[in-house]
Formats: structure tokens, C-alpha cells, sequence
């Protein structure tokens, strides 16, 4: 092994990427065929999201060495750093079948199935890497991961305990322990493991996510709201949206339902009034609680770039909302309510802009928002048109296009309600 091979190793094991960068060119400029050289500077280049130099090292170390695991494991982790899991699990899964002993293999295995949502056979990966290596800290963490999205605390609990035990200055693992008292409820000692990890390591995002929802879950109102979410993120998505449609068109249906007395009456009432208020939680809640964390002072910085654009967004629609509605009401304006209502249900798909990934899933999904905040905004101009100029409402709300806008209103609405649950469900591929 070269010196220059050992220094630019070492410097990779300290974390300081940029030095053993220059180090692992140095190497290639000695020896070009060096898979080593080629494979690392194809990890620390993933890690920079700089996916064409990742790319052509992993396949050059590929190319150099197809017998070698490590070649392999290089490639898999840039497929998965650029979300193109399916090839990544090609790949790990030729590196665990040259080097069936290597834990790092399955833990890399078991975090490729837990981004595809495939609980129990991520489990299987981090219980077969633990199997060869009892102490892996990334086959313990990807463990109690897939343990608590399968519904088995006790388990979780006591492999993240261990883990815990073992390492107590590991993130990852404050961080698993955090979401793992999410779920128990207990958003007091979430927030603690998830400052300790944030302390370990700035740059986690999976605990700073965590320390938002452990703040807003001080409010009960929120806590049940989070509860409601951990607890259908563990469905397979067939069944969520099952649950999502088939709540919509049963409340449908009730409401169009003639009740056979005014016992029934009272109680498809009180069905449909509690299931709106839910169905408007599950929307706006995790908006209004963001929104209240960016107005605190201290709050405010525990929310990222995204949150605080959507928080703002929200905000400034949901004042447009209100003032519209008090504007009508005041006045006895009907068109300025329509308006109102028309931004509200707008302020509840624009938060979802910042649900979805940079790229195409966010664009599409800012130009179905667009078209529904167009119609709106044409609704709203007629009603200020009618107040300003003294004209019949009927006759600039016709003359003015804002009927055809109302009438289209309500199936871009659903539309565009729909699309952009599924552009948030959506990954870039790089």
C-alpha cells in the first residue's frame, strides 16, 4: 500500500474529505488502475451530492475489480445517495454474495429497504448483519427502526437500550431513540435524545425533523394529530389510501343520505362534523403548528429553509383567508365570503409545495397549486371590483369570469389535492 494510499485512508476515517480527496488523486496519478483509490473517492463524492464524478469512479472501481465487495458496496451506496434504490439493491446485494460476512453490507442493505418502506425485510437485512457482527451500530439502528414502524416497542425499546448502553455518543442511535418516544408519546424525552444527537452530529436531518415534531407536540391537540400520522405511516400505502378515500366517500355519501329520524339526523350530524374537523387536522394541523413554532422566537430555529417558506406561505394566506371573511361578513358581501373560502381551501394544498422534493415533483406541483390560487385570485377581483365600483355582485360576478372560475374551482381544488399527496410521496432520482 502506498503512503499516499494510507494517508488519504486515514484522513477518510477523520472526516476530513476535502484533504483525502486530493490524497486519493494523488494515488490515481501513481497508479490509475488503483479500484481502492477509485471506489473511496466514489463514497466521499455521494456524500457531496456530485453524482457525475461518483458515478464514473464507482464503475471505474467496478471495471478495475468485478470480483471485489467493496467495488460493489461503492457502487450501491451512490445509487442510494442519488434515491435509485432498485439498482442500489442490485448491488449491495452482488457485494453480500462475494462477502457474505460483511455487516456493513447488510446495514447498507437494510437502510435501502427502510427507504422503500419494506419494513420486514429491512428487519431481516439488519437481523443478519447483527447476526455476524452483534455491535454494528448501523444493523442496531436500522433494527429498531423497522421493530417500531412494525408495531413492536418492547423490542425497539430494548435493542435501542443496548445500542444506547454500548455507545452513548452515537447520533444515529439518540436519534432512533428519539422517534421511538414519539411514538410512546413522551415528546419531553424525544426532545432531549434529539438535541443530544443534533449535538453529536449538526448535520442529522432525520433529528432535527424530530425536534420540530417533539415541539409542537407539547400542544395535545398536536400530539394526537402525530400520533394519528406515526401510526398510518406503518400501512402499506394501498391501505392509506384506502383509508383516505373510502373516509371521503362515506362522509360523502352520509351527507347526501335523507336520515329516517331526527335521532339519525343528530348523529350523521355529529359524524360528519367531527370527521371534518379530523380531515381538516390531517391537512392544515401540521401547517398551523409550524406557522405557530416560526412566530417564537426560540421555535423558529429549529424549523429548516423549507419549513419556515411554508410556514410563511401559510400565514400570508391564511391572513388573505380572514380578512376576506371578516370583510364579508361585515358587509354582508357573499362574494367576498366565496373568496374566502376559496383561499382557505387554497392555504391547505400550497402548504404541500414544501412537502415535496426539489425538482420535478415540487414544480408540477407549484403549477397545480398556481392554477388553483388563479382561480381564487379571479374570485377575489370580482368581489373587490363589485365593492369598488358599486355594481351588482350578480353582474360582476358574471361579466367578471368568476362564476366559470367558481365552477372550476372545486375539481381543480380535488385535482390538485390529490396530485400533490402523490408528488409528496415521490423521489428524485439523480
Amino acid at each position: 500500500m502506498s503512503a499516499h494510499l494510507q494517508r488519504a485512508l486515514l484522513l477518510m476515517r477523520q472526516e476530513r474529505p476535502d484533504e483525502a480527496i486530493r490524497e486519493f488523486h494523488a494515488v490515481l496519478a501513481e497508479d490509475s488502475g488503483d479500484a481502492t483509490a477509485h471506489a473511496c473517492l466514489a463514497l466521499l463524492h455521494a456524500e457531496r451530492q456530485a453524482w457525475k464524478e461518483a458515478d464514473e469512479h464507482a464503475r471505474q472501481a467496478v471495471a478495475l475489480t468485478p470480483d471485489s465487495p467493496f467495488a460493489y458496496y461503492a457502487l450501491a451506496k451512490v445509487f442510494f445517495h442519488r434515491q435509485r434504490f432498485p439498482e442500489a439493491a442490485s448491488a449491495i446485494e452482488e457485494a453480500i454474495r462475494l462477502d457474505p460476512y460483511d455487516a456493513d453490507s447488510f446495514s447498507l442493505l437494510a437502510a435501502i429497504h427502510m427507504s422503500t418502506s419494506q419494513w420486514k425485510k429491512a428487519l431481516a437485512a439488519a437481523d443478519a448483519g447483527l447476526a455476524i457482527d452483534p455491535e454494528n451500530q448501523g444493523c442496531t439502528t436500522a433494527r429498531s427502526r423497522a421493530l417500531l414502524q412494525l408495531g413492536d416497542r418492547e423490542a425497539a425499546a430494548a435493542t435501542i437500550e443496548g445500542a444506547l448502553r454500548r455507545n452513548p455518543d452515537d447520533a444515529a442511535t439518540h436519534t432512533t431513540q428519539g422517534w421511538a418516544k414519539l411514538h410512546e408519546g413522551d415528546p419531553k424525552r424525544a426532545a432531549e435524545h434529539f438535541r443530544e444527537a443534533l449535538r453529536l452530529d449538526p448535520e442529522n436531518d432525520y433529528a432535527r425533523g424530530g425536534i420540530v415534531e417533539a415541539l409542537k407536540a407539547r400542544n395535545p391537540i398536536y400530539r394526537f394529530l402525530l400520533g394519528y400520522f406515526l401510526w398510518i405511516e406503518k400501512l402499506p400505502p394501498r391501505m392509506r389510501w384506502g383509508i383516505v378515500v373510502g373516509g371521503f366517500f362515506i362522509a360523502r355519501t352520509l351527507a347526501r343520505r335523507q336520515p329516517a329520524s331526527d335521532a339519525e339526523g343528530w348523529m350523521i350530524g355529529i359524524f360528519l362534523a367531527a370527521y371534518g374537523a379530523f380531515a381538516l387536522l390531517t391537512w392544515v394541523g401540521d401547517s398551523v403548528f409550524n406557522l405557530l413554532l416560526f412566530l417564537d422566537p426560540l421555535g423558529r430555529h429549529a424549523l429548516d429553509t423549507d419549513q419556515k417558506r411554508g410556514a410563511m406561505l401559510f400565514g400570508i394566506l391564511l391572513l388573505l383567508t380572514l380578512s376576506l371573511a371578516v370583510a364579508g361578513f361585515a358587509g354582508g358581501m357573499a362574494t367576498f365570503v366565496s373568496a374566502a373560502v376559496a383561499w382557505g381551501l387554497t392555504a391547505m394544498v400550497a402548504t404541500t409545495i414544501y412537502a415535496c422534493q426539489p425538482g420535478w415533483p415540487r414544480w408540477i406541483t407549484v403549477a397545480a397549486v398556481s392554477v388553483v390560487a388563479s382561480l381564487a385570485a379571479v374570485m377575489t377581483a370580482s368581489a373587490v371590483a363589485a365593492a369598488a365600483f358599486g355594481a351588482a355582485p350578480d353582474e360582476v360576478f358574471e361579466r367578471g369570469g368568476a362564476q366559470l372560475a367558481a365552477s372550476l374551482f372545486s375539481p381543480a381544488w380535488f385535482l390538485t389535492m390529490i396530485l400533490s399527496q402523490v408528488m409528496a410521496r415521490q423521489r428524485v432520482r439523480h
